[in-house]
């Protein structure tokens, strides 16, 4: 997946938004390339290698698509994985065109004409969007992890 930035200065902070895999964004959080970075993480073994990473948790996660609103299955509040098997899928920007995975946090910020909906999957060993930093993290990394925690609060 190619990697998007988006970056705002002020006089004290620079933000910049990056979107990439999971490992390239650790490997960038550990080469000091990223001071945050927001991952999605599933319970029991963990895929990616966080050893040595502070770890904070935004938002515990229920499992959801994100479907177009004429989907068939859109207007129900509940869907079964198994129902989803045989769908397109999609990933990134392609709202309206498919079905994907979508973590709660994005939830707030889905576009008109997406429905969201929760999946029953007996499969789902649950999951959580948290904040990986280093060890040792500044005082502006602390307050963006702060306000990141706030805006998982209200986000979903």
């Amino acid at each position: 997946m190619p990697s998007r930035r988006w970056r705002t200065n002020t006089p004290h902070v620079t933000v910049g938004f990056v979107e990439d895999s999971t490992p390239s964004l650790l490997r960038q959080l550990r080469s000091n390339r990223l001071d945050i970075a927001v991952v999605g993480v599933c319970a029991g073994p963990q895929e990616h290698d966080l050893d040595g990473l502070r770890q904070e948790t935004l938002l515990e996660d229920d499992l959801r698509v994100a479907l177009p609103r004429h989907h068939p299955l859109a207007t129900r509040p509940l869907v079964r994985a198994d129902e989803l098997r045989h769908n397109r899928w999609i990933v990134e920007n392609a709202a309206g065109l498919g079905v994907c995975l979508l973590p709660g946090m994005a939830v707030s910020s889905a576009p008109a004409g997406v429905r969201i909906i929760r999946v029953e999957d007996r499969h789902w060993q649950g999951g959580a969007t948290i904040a990986v930093t280093n060890e040792q993290r500044s005082a502006e990394a602390d307050a963006a992890v702060a306000a990141l925690r706030q805006q998982a609060s209200v986000g979903v």
